[in-house]
């Protein structure tokens, strides 16, 4: 995900043959948003707090985090 740290649109860099869904989530682990890979190109953060939130890749078997910094 980039820009890091973002202000308006965060755009992903999964390839889109990839499969799973990304979470957006606070630093509670309260769940912003949830969207399906293969329509992911980016998210609109504009509407967040300024803080720290987490875009987590699941595909089913694995799964990776990426802290992500909302100015």
């Amino acid at each position: 995900m980039f820009p890091n740290p973002v202000s308006q649109i965060l755009n992903s860099a999964i390839n889109v043959s990839d499969k799973g869904i990304v979470t957006l989530s606070d630093m509670s682990s309260k769940v912003i948003g949830i969207c399906n890979v293969a329509e992911l190109r980016s998210i609109s953060v504009s509407h967040l707090a300024a803080g720290v939130y987490f875009a987590t890749h699941n595909d089913g078997v694995n799964r990776n985090a990426q802290r992500v910094i909302r100015n």
